[in-house]
């Protein structure tokens, strides 16, 4: 417990309306600070997950076009033996 004149009521007052107000202002920073980390905190994993199926589709596609490449040059070669 404090004890003011009276006086000093109305600084004091105005000195802790003050610092209620600075107390707001850090506190929405900091809740735009944390909302920008989350941002980049999903934009980073969104990426991973974007760069590991796109790395998986590649392989894929390029599997297959390997694949059907060799059967084609298969079915035009008549040196190469026909499989069943």
């Amino acid at each position: 417990m404090y004890v003011i004149r009276p006086q000093f009521f109305i600084p004091m007052i105005t000195l802790l309306r003050n610092a209620a107000t600075n107390s707001l202002e850090y506190k929405r920073e900091l809740a735009l600070v944390k909302e920008q980390n989350i941002d980049v905190t999903n934009f980073e994993s969104d990426l991973e997950k974007f760069k590991n199926a796109f790395g998986k589709n590649y392989d894929l596609a390029s599997r297959k076009f390997q694949t059907a490449i060799d059967e084609i040059d298969k079915s035009i070669n008549p040196n190469y033996a026909i499989e069943i």
